[in-house]
């Protein structure tokens, strides 16, 4: 396993449960970063066939570190004082550091055109969009754009919404339609920011 933000391999971490988010984390010894624990197999001591797999689960994950996708990071207005603004400007900029072509839409303008409608064009530009739905706009994308952007669309919906609308309604949907819905506690806001990049590794 590699540190997502250190890219320490292999990484040294301590595993550190986090009881409001359901999920233990791995808390890297070199940079002090939480990260999603992994899933993977344990192939040590298994056979060749064990280590066959492991071989071409290393060689993937290379693969899929070379990538370099065009990325939409959609959440409140920059200058808006909501938190999960800096948030979402953080998503951005750890993106671009990972090698990443990261936009927020605000900054593809052309006058005259309807946001609606521009928004639409740049979805067609894209292979990814990360959506901090923390505004009324943020939402509003949501509502309109999840469902067709389904696999490619990845929504972090604050917790306090369980229950409510979005959450009985699009989002039911979109995770029908393969879409990935996360919540996040108000709190672990910057928790956000971890999840985003494993969603690339």
């Amino acid at each position: 396993m590699r540190c997502t933000n250190c890219l320490a391999d292999p990484v040294k971490c301590r595993f550190r449960k986090f009881p409001d988010l359901e999920a233990t984390y791995c808390v890297c010894r070199d940079c002090n970063q939480a990260q999603k624990r992994p899933s993977g197999l344990m192939t040590i001591k298994r056979g060749r066939r064990a280590a066959d797999r492991e071989k071409v689960r290393k060689a993937l994950a290379v693969s899929a570190a070379s990538c370099k996708f065009k990325i939409l990071v959609w959440g409140p207005a920059p200058r808006s004082g909501n938190p999960a603004a800096a948030t979402r400007k953080q998503i951005r900029d750890e993106l671009k550091k990972m090698g990443h072509d990261a936009f927020f839409s605000e900054e593809l303008p052309v006058e005259a055109v309807p946001t609606n409608v521009l928004e639409l064009v740049q979805l067609k530009q894209v292979n990814l969009v990360i959506n901090v739905a923390a505004s009324h706009g943020s939402l509003a994308e949501f509502e309109d754009y999840g469902v067709i952007l389904g696999k490619r669309l990845l929504v972090f919906l604050n917790d306090d919404a369980r229950g409510g609308f979005t959450d009985t309604g699009t989002r039911r949907i979109f995770r029908a339609n393969g879409g990935t819905a996360e919540a996040y506690l108000q709190k672990y806001l910057s928790s956000i920011v971890e999840e985003a990049q494993n969603a690339l590794l």
